[in-house]
């Protein structure tokens, strides 16, 4: 097991940690934009379309979904 600090940062994941830069700038960034939109999505929907006149072409499409009523 090491103490390393790096690792401690960045909970095993590779890379540096961030920077004192990167954190003042998330922190500042959390306290003007609102993620309230972001954290309603209840469901995550990744599809391939195909073209009905060019079977053998598909665009890739993400859907996200959340609750806009009961």
């Amino acid at each position: 097991m090491s103490n390393d600090i790096t690792e401690q940062e960045t909970s095993g994941a590779t890379g540096t940690p961030l920077t004192t830069k990167s954190k003042v700038l998330e922190t500042g960034a959390s306290m003007v934009q609102d993620l309230s939109p972001v954290k309603s999505i209840c469901a995550h929907l990744n599809a391939f379309h195909i073209y009905a006149d060019e079977p053998h072409r598909c665009v890739e499409a993400n859907h996200y979904c959340a609750h806009i009523s009961e």
